[in-house]
């Protein structure tokens, strides 16, 4: 059998030179700017091009978004049983000194961005002859996140209708030109050198005893379990291409602002030509419009350019960006609104946010379960512990909240309803406070008997005056 070729996929190449963009797009700066996104009027030359290019700034409104969904995301803490799992491993996942929480905020936000990435849980060769000799050499399994420039060709099997993932190859780095490409196959591992676009080597091979690709894929919106590579959707797939059109009708208004900010002279030319159909002016704000010297009536005045199309082109702008907040259903993404939303429609606001952040807690969930399974897969072991992620994502006002249930008190009369109530703002409010604090409040709500305070006092009748 000949040296292979690897190479990319045609469609897997427009995948990746789309999250190109939409990385250039959430870092933003010199990033976007290098990124060509700015267009060239079919008039402009390259010089006034470069010029508005280097004076171009990049209103970024897709960063404040992915950064809000992992804030939300990760406010609370998911629930891991994984006592299975070595803490050295847990607090160090990918070598590189980043914790699992940490390794999985990374990937949440690569996978919101991207639309995809892939994980593999891999473990160095060991020439120890027990699990012992491999913790003293510092031997134990990690994980590796791929982003997509890295994959290269994967392949599936159907069994019994579950998709498995029977060949997997990325590109580990390069070095010297030189790719490195690693092959991973459910009984073995091959590593590669190719340089160029040459006839790649085998450079090393092993054993892979775990029966099964190591690899997670994290999909956003996207089923973990598909036969087709980075199916995912990214969540600024729609606001990077509606922010891209701010970035440029921004460098527009600013072009025309600078063009029409100053009025221009027009006089007799100091040279006594008068102008014509065919004499070759040059129109700008340094320039002087020339006039025929042999008009009886003409005089100095200052010219002002038209700058009628400035007004529409704002107009565009502000839709482009009233478009990007309702995509984000975070409201204003600069912090204000000026528009006054009635209360069904913040509630549905609240209900699409937290649905789509339960989906990606689900998706994370999901991914780091198969982490940790793997990486105790590698020590031989088997995982039993459990990972849970939160599901709600309340972003009400705290007082808001109050405002409600005191409200509420009194209407429902009942003890169970407004231990409850209590107990969930307890939990709100002291986030930090130890478990024996929160038993004692939760001992003294149920003690206190429906419509009185906590000296035992008529909450109801305690402003009634005498008459």
């Amino acid at each position: 059998m000949s040296n292979p070729t690897f190479k990319q996929s045609e469609e897997l190449t427009e995948k990746v030179d789309r999250a190109d963009f939409l990385n250039r797009a959430y870092e933003g700066g010199d990033k976007y700017r290098d990124g060509e996104f700015l267009e060239r009027h079919k008039r402009e030359d390259k010089t006034d091009f470069n010029t508005r290019l280097d004076l171009s700034s990049y209103a970024n409104f897709t960063a404040p978004v992915i950064d809000a969904y992992i804030s939300f995301l990760y406010r609370d803490k998911p629930d891991r049983q994984i006592d299975d799992i070595d803490e050295d491993i847990i607090n160090d996942i990918d070598r590189n000194g980043n914790s699992l929480d940490e390794f999985s905020r990374h990937v949440a936000r690569t996978s919101s961005i991207e639309s995809t990435v892939a994980v593999i849980v891999d473990k160095p060769k060991s020439e120890a002859g027990t699990r012992q000799q491999e913790i003293e050499a510092g031997i134990r399994p990690y994980a590796s996140m791929y982003k997509i420039d890295q994959w290269i060709d994967a392949k599936w099997r159907i069994e019994d209708g579950k998709y498995i993932l029977d060949k997997f190859s990325v590109l580990e780095g390069i070095e010297d030109d030189v790719s490195i490409i690693k092959v991973w196959m459910p009984d073995a591992w091959e590593r590669w050198e190719q340089e160029g676009s040459k006839k790649a080597e085998l450079k090393e091979s092993g054993v892979n005893p775990l029966g099964e690709v190591p690899t997670v894929f994290v999909n956003n919106k996207c089923p973990r379990a598909s036969n087709k590579l980075a199916c995912g959707i990214s969540d600024i797939a729609d606001i990077a291409d509606l922010n891209r059109r701010i970035y440029n009708l921004d460098s527009f208004i600013m072009e025309i602002t600078q063009n029409t900010a100053f009025p221009m002279l027009e006089m007799p030319d100091s040279i006594g030509r008068a102008a014509s159909d065919d004499s070759d002016v040059e129109v700008g704000t340094s320039n002087t419009l020339p006039i025929d010297p042999e008009n009886p009536g003409a005089k100095h005045r200052w010219v002002e350019p038209e700058h009628s199309s400035l007004d529409r082109l704002e107009v565009l702008r502000q839709s482009a960006k009233m478009d990007i907040e309702s995509i984000a259903k975070l409201g204003s993404s600069e912090g204000t609104s000026t528009r006054t939303e009635s209360g069904v429609a913040l509630e549905l606001r609240f209900q699409q946010l937290n649905a789509l952040l339960s989906e990606k807690a689900e998706t994370m969930e999901s991914a780091e379960m198969e982490i940790v399974r793997l990486i105790a897969k590698w020590n031989g072991d088997e995982f039993t512990g459990d990972i849970v992620y939160p599901r709600k994502f309340g972003i009400r006002d705290l007082s808001a909240d109050i405002d409600t249930a005191i409200k509420a008190k009194g209407v429902v009369p009942s003890k169970t309803f407004e231990s409850e109530q209590a107990m969930r703002f307890v939990n709100r409010i002291l986030k930090d406070a130890d478990k024996e604090t929160i038993n004692k409040i939760k001992e003294e709500l149920e003690s206190t008997p429906v419509g009185t305070d906590a000296n035992g006092l008529d909450a109801l009748n305690s402003d009634q005056k005498v008459i």
